[in-house]
């Protein structure tokens, strides 16, 4: 399962709570964030006692995404502590998604 994030959700869910946090930045138009959909799907459930996942579309929150200087989707975003740590840019196999995220928990 994962949070939409929004401007008036995004302190309290992510950048004041603690643990990690992966960030999906796309929209319904982009192709590429379609297909890494399941996959991260699949990811957020196999680690969901281990960090939050949590989702923005751009299209809905473009002061948002401008926050975190996203300028291509789809973007992956880790966040700990408060701070953007980690991401990727583009399209990603599932092994690849896991290891971003993986990395990211200790």
């Amino acid at each position: 399962m994962t949070t939409n994030l929004t401007e008036s959700n995004i302190d309290s869910a992510v950048l004041q709570a603690p643990g990690t946090h992966v960030i999906r930045f796309w929209a319904s138009w982009c192709k590429p964030c379609t297909m890494i959909l399941p996959l991260y799907l699949a990811i957020a459930e196999e680690l969901k006692d281990q960090a939050h996942f949590a989702e923005v579309d751009i299209d809905q929150q473009g002061p948002l995404a401008a926050r975190f200087g996203i300028r291509s989707i789809p973007t992956i975003v880790i966040v700990k502590e408060g701070q953007a740590v980690d991401g990727n840019v583009g399209l990603m196999d599932k092994g690849r998604l896991r290891e971003l995220v993986t990395r990211n928990l200790a």
